[in-house]
């Protein structure tokens, strides 16, 4: 199963990048070049996704919460058919709308964190630290 997601932070020049490549795929491939599954991310992504790719199953990141049958409902009303289970550590904590510098931040408390770079989108994703060298 091939899985297509969208950068966390879709607006101004990331969204006009995205939907200028999506165009572009749509018109040579069609639907069958994005994947089996969609994984949304955000709102924002569950809009993109119902706009473009309405034929491929949605489904939503562990950050989109779901925790509740209300919540639930108003996803599903939306188009997600269920969550996609990663590893805890995989799970991003916070992502920044800019790039942070430092690969790891530590708070007074030592709580270690994990800085992850998103390249040209210049966004970063925070994970927890579970281990240290």
């Amino acid at each position: 199963t091939f899985a297509f997601s969208l950068p966390r932070p879709l607006h101004g020049e990331v969204l006009e990048k995205v939907e200028t490549l999506a165009s572009r795929i749509l018109a040579d491939y069609g639907d069958d070049g994005f994947g089996d599954i969609f994984v949304a991310n955000s709102l924002a992504s569950i809009a993109f996704r119902n706009r473009f790719f309405s034929s491929i199953p949605m489904y939503a990141d562990v950050n989109l919460y779901m925790e509740n049958d209300l919540a639930k409902d108003v996803f599903a009303g939306l188009g997600i058919a269920g969550v996609v289970a990663l590893d805890p550590k995989q799970v991003p904590v916070m992502t920044t709308k800019h790039r942070i510098d430092a690969t790891e931040i530590t708070t007074p408390k030592r709580d270690a964190f994990t800085v992850v770079h998103h390249g040209e989108y210049g966004y970063s994703s925070i994970f927890v630290t579970y281990w240290r060298k």
